[in-house]
């Protein structure tokens, strides 16, 4: 079983920008070949991508992921050979098309995210010249973009899917890309919410709080539902919706957490991170839960640690 790189992801709240350069470092510094950045409301993934760069100079820096609807293909495609040049060949260029929920209020998106994506990376890639090409990647949830990403991306981001549909997920892949006469050439890559602690049942209700925020967005009710945990879509939306006797977020179960999420002891999360391995993923990019008042270095510490343990 080949050894996935390790990488992390970097949250874009604001109350973090004047961290990312700094909390880029110490990731390059523990060995993490990989550095994201994510797109959350009100931030710019690309800027982000700004600051890592600056604080790094060996490490892969990325957005997971820009979404296409917010910018147009040229704008896209100039931001982003203006970041390779400056990382000096390092940028990837990670793309999505975001929910309704967050596209709509600004009047963007569109019911066909699929037949955009495939308009828009070529759009992007027609103004880039050939010495600012620059890897596209494609945030994932289910099958058609992870065949639109087999056909034409060189890599794809696989978020929140469960671990047992992994496997499945880059079987499609592999297919799409043998389709499209271009067998090996997609990257695949996890952006896996991780929550060490000794105290499971801490890490859990970290995770727990997490998935509830993405439980309010169809995709992700749908995708969960197909791999058995419609009950716990269910139960959120009547804990939601209803003045029951629990909060959303406490009818989310252990089940669906240990599928989505790498949680619990160091040891613990050894042995989920290396079932990602088992399901084909290449690279796994680390995205600590959110810890209410955590600096971005107090909140990626045992990531760090975790990193370099795997690394002797």
């Amino acid at each position: 079983m080949a050894t996935a790189d390790l990488g992390a992801v970097l949250p874009t709240l604001s109350t973090y920008w004047h961290e990312l350069g700094q909390a880029a470092h110490a990731a390059e510094e523990a060995g993490l070949r990989y550095i994201f950045c994510n797109e959350q409301p009100g931030s710019d993934a690309m800027t982000g991508a700004q600051a890592l760069i600056a604080g790094t100079s060996r490490a892969h820096i990325g957005t997971s992921v820009a979404n296409i609807y917010l910018r147009h293909p040229y704008l896209m495609a100039r931001s982003a050979a203006m970041l390779q040049a400056l990382s000096k060949g390092r940028f990837i260029l990670g793309l999505g098309t975001s929910h309704d929920a967050i596209n709509r209020p600004k009047g963007l998106g569109s019911p066909h995210p699929i037949r955009d994506m495939d308009a828009y990376v070529g759009a992007v890639r027609s103004q880039l010249a050939r010495e600012e090409s620059t890897p596209i990647w494609l945030g994932a949830l289910r099958q058609q973009m992870t065949q639109l990403a087999g056909g034409l991306a060189d890599g794809v981001i696989f978020h929140l899917v469960p671990v047992g549909l992994l496997r499945k997920s880059v079987a499609v892949l592999r297919a799409a890309e043998a389709n499209a006469n271009r067998s090996g050439r997609v990257h695949v890559a996890a952006y896996a919410r991780i929550a060490i602690s000794s105290d499971l049942a801490h890490a859990r209700a970290r995770a727990r709080n997490m998935l509830a925020f993405y439980l309010r967005f169809p995709a992700y009710q749908a995708l969960f539902s197909a791999q058995g945990f419609a009950g716990d879509v269910e139960a959120w939306t009547r804990a939601g919706t209803a003045s029951g006797p629990i909060a959303p977020e406490e009818a989310i179960s252990d089940s669906l957490i240990d599928a989505t999420c790498i949680v619990g002891s160091e040891g613990r999360c050894v042995e989920r991170i290396q079932e990602y391995q088992a399901a084909g993923v290449e690279i796994l990019l680390l995205a600590p839960v959110p810890e209410e008042r955590a600096s971005l270095s107090r909140l990626f510490t045992p990531a760090f640690r975790l990193a370099r343990r795997l690394q002797q």
